[in-house]
């Protein structure tokens, strides 16, 4: 074929790609081709052309690395999921929050179960029987409310004596100890090796002095007598914030009055003790400073503001009427007198009890004169001074402090009585009167029934 045929051919023969032709934006297919075939010289020449037909081809899908973006109705359930992520990351955050402060909690109340950092002093006796291991002291001490985690007390001593070589044992004994001590301490105390301390039971009657107390702290073998004057001649060497004590601190502070005997007489509170056969006389005293704190409730101090006087006042009266009489029924009464003599320190400027006397000068009850009383230039005399004596003069009792506080002279028919008179019948009970006439009478009936 000459180079001209081949360029003639060239020029006749026009080859169409319709891979990329697209019709209203899809691409189509050719279904059949046909066969063109033009003569040249001396051959033939076949082209397949194709023929263009309405058949729709799907576009082919080809993967991408990039995934397409949400169409806009799509938008609301993806918010969903939004909501549900927040929701599950607050659920979350609350659980491990809860989590933390239960784990806090327990570990703050079992530190301080453990090493006693906030624990009360208030005492505790456990008695611990004879073959008692573990187990048994720490359910008795949860029983007394001196442990709160039984579990934790049997591990902590497992672990203390996990080296030792000989076999723990404890004291069969009635222990008295307060609350307030750690797992160590309360392991020492019930060990075998642990020295004894022994217990005594201490009963003070009330209406006694505190001079008649320390005999009975003597008499039980705990401490000397020097040491409980030291302890209860001042109220300033002790650290209780007591309301009470505080008061008295602060009087102490801007002086007594000249001749008071002891700080803390009075403030003794009588009642039934337990103490080690060791204990000190500070700690002796501060049992019975304790139970008097708790026994003088806050509504008589602020009974003592409605009278106007102090809380040593009121237990000054109330161990005058402690020991003016020995019937309780008459407590309100005689107080009553006392109240009403007070009020009238114009026409009655003492108050003229024996009993304050007595305190004094313990020794002089027989032959005792009431001549003997008004020369005394005692301050406890109260026939010779005027008003209240220095301090009280005894421990009162609950109800005598109760009479102090709210004196009464009421009889069985509803009428208040003031009285300012009294004198002592026979059988321990008195006569009481409003003039001196009256009280001139009731002598004469009260010696009638002695038989004088």
């Amino acid at each position: 074929m000459t180079e001209n045929n081949r360029n003639n051919e060239e020029k006749d023969v026009k080859i169409y790609d319709t891979s990329d032709i697209i019709f209203e934006g899809k691409p189509k297919r050719a279904r059949t081709a046909q066969r063109d075939i033009k003569p040249h010289d001396n051959e033939k020449t076949r082209v397949d052309m194709p023929t263009i037909t309405e058949e729709i081809i799907p576009p082919k899908k080809v993967d991408s690395p990039y995934e397409e973006a949400p169409l806009l109705e799509e938008d609301e359930p993806m918010i969903k999921s939004y909501f549900e992520m927040f929701g599950k990351g607050i659920i979350y955050l609350i659980f491990v929050l809860a989590s933390s402060v239960i784990i806090a909690y327990y570990g703050i109340t079992i530190a301080n179960d453990v090493f006693a950092f906030v624990k009360s002093d208030d005492e505790v006796k456990i008695v611990i029987e004879e073959g008692d291991g573990v187990k048994e002291i720490a359910k008795e001490l949860k029983k007394a409310g001196v442990i709160e985690y039984p579990g934790v007390f049997k591990l902590y001593n497992s672990f203390k004596n996990r080296n030792s070589e000989t076999p723990q044992e404890f004291v069969a004994d009635t222990y008295v100890f307060e609350k307030n001590l750690n797992y160590d301490e309360l392991i020492a105390k019930f060990e075998k090796s642990a020295p004894v301390r022994g217990v005594v039971d201490i009963t003070f009657p009330e209406g006694l002095s505190v001079d008649e107390m320390i005999e009975i702290f003597l008499e039980n073998g705990i401490g000397t007598r020097d040491g409980f004057v030291e302890a209860v001649k001042s109220s300033l060497i002790y650290d209780m914030k007591y309301p009470f004590l505080v008061s008295l601190q602060e009087e102490e502070r801007k002086g007594f009055d000249d001749g008071r005997k002891y700080a803390l007489e009075g403030y003794l509170y009588p009642d039934t003790y337990q103490f080690y056969s060791d204990s000190s006389e500070i700690d002796a005293v501060s049992k019975l400073l304790k139970t008097f704190n708790v026994r003088f409730e806050k509504e008589y101090y602020d009974r003592c503001e409605e009278l106007g006087m102090t809380v040593d006042e009121i237990v000054n009266i109330a161990s005058i009427v402690q020991k003016e009489t020995k019937y309780s029924s008459e407590y309100p009464i005689v107080s009553s007198l006392y109240h009403n003599r007070l009020k009238n320190p114009s026409s009655f400027p003492r108050l003229q009890c024996d009993s304050t006397y007595l305190y004094a000068f313990p020794d002089r009850r027989e032959g005792l004169t009431l001549d003997e009383m008004k020369a005394s230039d005692s301050p406890y005399s109260t026939y010779s001074h005027d008003g209240l004596p220095p301090s009280a003069i005894c421990s009162p009792s609950l109800d005598a402090i109760i009479a102090a506080l709210y004196p009464n002279a009421q009889d069985s028919s509803g009428v208040n009585h003031t009285y300012y008179y009294m004198y002592a019948r026979p059988n321990g009970y008195h006569y009481f009167a409003r003039t001196d006439a009256e009280h001139q009478a009731n002598i004469v009936k009260a010696n009638a029934e002695k038989g004088e």
